[in-house]
């Protein structure tokens, strides 16, 4: 993999932005590297834009994404227009480090009920990261 470089934080949020979007990304609570393993080998071709699980962390908790770290974290009365994206911190068992999950499905959605509790539905997405991938089936993301 190549040496990461200091990607743009506005880059790394609307990549999230549009990865959150896709439905094979969807219903599905994955950790931050999960994320931007899935973004740069789904969307990123110039390998100058390639960001990890810390950089996309950063670029959600910094003081410009306050308001859309505030709309992950709701639960309850979820409005029509709600981004769509929630937001969850785990500390694995003999880690000292919390690390963040984000679930995302359709615009106006919570994420889905279930039997078991959010951190039980962890998903790794390796079918998706194993997935094979075609210059007909993807689109890219470039810097604008």
């Amino acid at each position: 993999m190549p040496v990461l470089n200091t990607v743009d934080n506005g880059f790394i949020k609307t990549s999230f932005l549009q990865a959150a979007r896709r439905e094979e990304f969807q219903q599905k609570w994955m950790s931050a590297e999960t994320w931007a393993q899935l973004i740069v080998k789904y969307s990123i071709v110039d390998s100058n834009l390639i960001f990890n699980g810390d950089q996309l962390d950063k670029c959600i908790n910094s003081r410009e994404n306050k308001r859309l770290r505030e709309e992950m974290d709701l639960r309850l009365s979820i409005p029509k227009d709600h981004i769509g994206i929630f937001h969850e911190q785990l500390r694995k068992k003999g880690s000292t480090k919390k690390t963040s999950y984000y679930y995302a499905t359709t615009s106006g959605q919570s994420p889905l009920e279930k039997e078991k509790r959010w951190y039980e539905c962890i998903n790794d997405a390796q079918e998706l990261l194993s997935k094979k991938i075609t210059r007909a089936s993807e689109i890219n993301v470039t810097r604008s």
